[in-house]
């Protein structure tokens, strides 16, 4: 674009009330070309909304390095985008299970585009006043935003990069007038960016204008038959599974519902000490830190799930934690300590808003005169969150029950984990076994599965509520290959609450006392945990995720 033509795209779009103080740059360019730029330095703001600038890379196996792609990929005039952004919304504003979809929009790729999202502010207000009157300190509490991303050539359908991943906002920052500056940096087959950086920064009209950010629905009023020859991607939602969809599957107990927002029991940590012949079990966790952020981050999948499912197979996939929160903050704190005697069993609980969703993901086209529309099925999308936890103060509020959770939910918490026997080199479980009055610390354990670094600490079993009642919302029938594939699959989702950064961990401990106060014997105890049946996924590197977090000494 021309000088002029840029200055005088500035300047009509202010007005003589907010024209402020202009600055005359002087740049000097290329050769002894120099340009003069005016600036409003004192501008409208562009938000709210998000300011994503994407790089592409692809991997140079001869060389052992990424390649930068993105100017070669997204100059091709055949490429496109699809972008959706979907908002963790309080249910006062949406159906309870539902995240809010603010856009969903095709366009010609750049890579910095502004997309303005006026529900945002809305959304971010409500947060606020739900803060306030849990007298919490929204300074210091988070939410979050997931994206679904597809670069992909119109004219083939080929999908060439893609990503699906969450991000962490705070709605005070939004409120401000700031928008979310994301830069996101994608490897091709890679759906979690390589790479990914937030923060908040208010953003100017006139720098979307200079950086020609601004974006356009691609095909925007066009009949529908001027939009044949060209794919277009679609992202259908199939099922959302919430609390609502468990109150026939649990007891009225597991629910609680202030101002009219269902939330349910959600296990933190769940001890079981079976035996007669046995030493008493000591078990404790703290979640919150002094400094730092406590979190809970979701987990997300892709690939040919419905397909499986329906044919009673177990979906070929890898999952992997995503990059932002979706509830968090820095200033809650929770901690619970259970004694289980033989024969006992124990479990520690928060009150939660959990959530799983499967989309179907299609590219459509038409044929004549667009009368006819070709859908061709490319894979599913999985996502399991948690939208909200229930505070009071600077407290989250949950509570400790004697047993196990109940009967339904420990079936499915089964039908997607399985017991291991860690032996942790360097520590007292180093061969598996706590004599008495040895202990495990949980910032032991969380490395010894965390291998990829991925900061995966306490797993949550969101996945187990929501294979109650996966089969309903599938189609599924009762016991069919296709309804028992479905729980296998749902049940094995484990969300992530994690202290944010690899090397703070959440705290806590599994400690046999043998005999304590009169009860128990000084017997070893062989210490299992329950692992999700899936590996999750980081960069290049798979690692096992904890289950319950689910201990089993016998």
């Amino acid at each position: 674009m021309k000088p002029d033509a840029t200055v005088k795209r500035v300047l009509r779009i202010f007005t003589v009330r907010n024209l402020g103080v202009l600055a005359l740059i002087t740049l000097l360019l290329a050769g002894s070309a120099l340009t003069a730029y005016y600036v409003v330095m004192n501008s409208e703001n562009a938000g709210p909304g998000i300011l994503l600038t994407i790089n592409l890379y692809d991997i140079s196996v001869e060389e052992k390095k990424l390649v930068d792609v993105t100017s070669k990929i997204l100059k091709n005039p055949d490429v496109l985008m699809y972008l959706e952004i979907n908002a963790i919304t309080p249910s006062s504003l949406e159906s309870e299970e539902a995240a809010l979809t603010m856009t969903k929009i095709t366009a010609k790729p750049k890579k910095t585009v502004f997309i303005r999202l006026d529900k945002l502010l809305e959304i971010s207000r409500e947060w606020i006043s739900i803060y306030s009157l849990r007298e919490g300190n929204p300074e210091e509490t988070y939410s979050g935003l997931i994206i679904r991303l597809f670069i992909y050539n119109g004219s083939s359908g080929d999908i060439l990069f893609e990503a699906y991943d969450s991000i962490t906002y705070k709605p005070v920052e939004i409120t401000r007038e700031k928008s979310i500056r994301v830069t996101m940096s994608l490897v091709r087959d890679s759906l979690k960016p390589i790479k990914l950086y937030v923060e908040h920064a208010i953003v100017r009209q006139y720098e979307v204008l200079l950086l020609q950010a601004s974006i356009e629905e691609f095909g925007k009023g066009i009949e529908p038959s001027g939009r044949c020859g060209i794919w277009w991607i679609e992202r259908e939602l199939v099922t959302l599974i919430g609390p609502a969809n468990l109150t026939t599957q649990l007891p009225s107990d597991y629910f609680n519902n202030p101002n009219g927002v269902l939330y349910v029991k959600t296990p933190v940590l769940i001890v079981s000490n079976p035996l007669s012949l046995s030493g008493v079990v000591g078990a404790s966790i703290n979640i919150g830190i002094s400094q730092g952020n406590v979190g809970v981050y979701p987990t997300l999948t892709s690939g040919a799930i419905l397909n499986s499912t329906a044919s009673g197979l177990i979906p070929n996939v890898k999952l992997w934690r995503g990059s932002g929160f979706t509830w968090g903050g820095s200033t809650y704190y929770f901690g619970y300590n259970a004694v289980v005697e033989p024969l006992q069993s124990k479990w520690i609980w928060i009150w939660t808003r959990p959530m799983f969703a499967i989309y179907k993901v299609y590219r459509v086209t038409c044929t004549g005169r667009g009368s006819e529309l070709i859908r061709v099925y490319i894979r599913d999308d999985a996502e399991s969150a948690i939208y909200d936890v229930l505070t009071s103060g600077l407290q989250i509020v949950g509570g400790m029950n004697d047993g196990l959770p109940h009967d339904n939910l420990m079936r499915m918490f089964f039908n997607g984990t399985e017991l291991i026997n860690p032996k942790i080199p360097n520590t007292m479980l180093a061969d598996g076994i706590l004599q008495p009055r040895e202990y495990m610390a949980f910032e032991l354990i969380f490395p010894y599965f965390d291998v990829c670094e991925s900061d995966f600490e306490v797993g949550i079993p969101v996945g187990a509520a929501a294979a109650l009642a996966v089969c309903i919302g599938l189609g599924y029938g009762p016991n069919t290959p296709a309804c028992l594939a479905a729980i296998k699959f749902s049940s094995a989702f484990q969300v992530s609450i994690s202290a944010q950064g690899p090397s703070i961990r959440i705290s806590g401990n599994i400690v046999n006392h043998g005999m304590y106060d009169g009860r128990g014997y000084n017997v070893s105890e062989v210490v299992y945990m329950s692992i999700s049946q899936y590996q999750y996924k980081s960069n290049t590197c798979y690692y096992n995720v904890p289950a319950g977090i689910y201990f089993r000494l016998e």
